[in-house]
């Protein structure tokens, strides 16, 4: 089991997983913001010095293994400059991703081929 943030993020490039860093954020919001049910995000609350690594937690969008880097006191000053910018973050993200859905869905609604140049010029 990895015990550092390098080994933990190998170990999920060799599985071909993509391993993410969020903000520091306290756990009940990383939990819905990520859509863990109430029940599952008890495995954020247990994670500590000696036991940094979650198990893995079912979610809205697939599921996730949670590591904790490094544990900070709650700062509630720090905690609403990053929670608006995490916000901003993810509602950036959630838009452009709805939008290229919707194009896609779109050209194939309508038919639409797309041609390289090269395959123009023919």
């Amino acid at each position: 089991m990895p015990k550092d943030k390098d080994s933990f993020t190998k170990a999920f490039a060799a599985l071909g997983l993509n391993a993410q860093e969020s903000l520091s954020l306290p756990a009940k919001l990383v939990a819905s913001t990520l859509g863990i049910s109430q029940e599952d995000e008890n495995g954020l609350f247990i994670l500590n010095q000696t036991n940094k690594m979650s198990d893995v937690i079912p979610a809205v969008n697939g599921a996730y293994i949670a590591f904790l880097e490094e544990f900070a006191p709650y700062d509630p000053l720090k905690f609403e400059e990053e929670k608006n910018e995490f916000s901003k973050q993810l509602i950036s993200e959630k838009k452009e991703n709805a939008f290229k859905d919707f194009m896609e869905d779109l050209k194939v609604k309508s038919g639409l081929k797309t041609y390289t140049f090269k395959e123009f010029r023919q």
